[in-house]
């Protein structure tokens, strides 16, 4: 419930203790608040313009909690991405869990990316998006990695890799030395599940 103001003092402050980004979750608005002073899409881009103005790397965390094979769903997907990054004046990655949440298989996650890639590099060309594995089964490990193998997608900043992931070590030995891979400890679990 924090009015722009206080998220930058808090982004300030952070930024005074070596933090270099800010990771926002951009479109879970389900059951919006009536606690906050601004509608989501509004403080989105706030905080962009926050971390632009300190130089501050902006992250976007954005699952697909919808099933990709359902074109419609998909569509307004994409669409919601493109009208977030026009508004934006800054994003650095777009990190996409892979199954915490949404568990769709990888077969469909890899295009739909590509395709967030597509409406993302016109505002950002810099950006990338990013991937973690969590949730994925061996299989599904394992045909993500020969999709990168075979395509060495443009679009791929590199893995993620945080709860139930494949281990780091395991993940870096797989994947080619030119993506690399971001730790992801999510210590807002630590009270719950960790």
């Amino acid at each position: 419930a924090w009015d722009v103001r206080q998220f930058e003092q808090y982004m300030r402050e952070l930024a005074l203790c070596g933090a270099n980004a800010v990771e926002n979750i951009p479109f879970q608005d389900a059951d919006p608040s009536p606690h906050m002073k601004l509608p989501r899409a509004e403080m989105n881009v706030a905080l962009s313009e926050i971390c632009q103005r300190y130089d501050q790397q902006y992250w976007l965390w954005t699952p697909a909690e919808f099933d990709l094979n359902d074109a419609e769903l998909r569509r307004r997907a994409i669409e919601q991405h493109a009208e977030l990054y026009k508004k934006c004046p800054r994003v650095d990655g777009v990190f996409f869990p892979g199954g915490d949440p949404g568990h769709n298989d990888p077969r469909q996650v890899l295009p739909f990316l590509a395709e967030v890639y597509q409406v993302l590099k016109p505002q950002h060309p810099q950006a990338k998006v990013w991937l973690s594995l969590q949730g994925f089964n061996q299989q599904q490990v394992e045909y993500t990695h020969q999709y990168i193998d075979d395509n060495e997608p443009a679009w791929l900043g590199g893995l993620v890799s945080g709860p139930s992931s494949p281990p780091i070590p395991a993940t870096r030995q797989r994947l080619p030395a030119r993506y690399p891979i971001r730790h992801y400890p999510d210590i807002t679990h630590t009270v719950r599940c960790q």
